[in-house]
């Protein structure tokens, strides 16, 4: 005995499909909606997380300053270093740097020409 196989249409099919991905895409809405529907209740913590980063804005500007003045106060005191200018030109020219570069490392070694050629190598 043969029994006829059952027959599906294609648009049966594709409706099963399509209420398939319908109930997918609602369970994963739902979710979506349970993740982003946090809301934290308590305004206190908002306000504790401002205060603590107005604190710790507070505490790196003044670490900033800080280090700009004691770069300003490094600068003034290698200004304040004698050089000669030929000691310069030797170690431009020997060396192939810039004369400001060698100007620098000159005042750095306090004006001596010989520890200055010394850091390079």
């Amino acid at each position: 005995i043969v029994r006829p196989l059952p027959c599906f249409s294609m648009a049966a099919e594709m409706d099963h499909s399509s209420q398939a991905q319908d109930n997918n895409a609602t369970e994963t809405a739902q979710q979506m909606d349970r993740i982003t529907d946090h809301v934290d209740d308590e305004d206190s913590s908002s306000n504790l997380d401002a205060s603590k980063a107005a604190s710790a804005a507070n505490v790196l500007a003044a670490k900033q300053a800080k280090e700009l003045e004691a770069q300003q106060a490094r600068e003034r005191e290698l200004a304040a270093v004698k050089i000669d200018r030929s000691h310069v030109d030797v170690i431009a020219d020997e060396l192939l740097v810039d004369k400001k570069v060698a100007e620098r490392r000159l005042r750095e070694h306090g004006g001596d020409v010989v520890k200055a050629i010394r850091s390079y190598l």
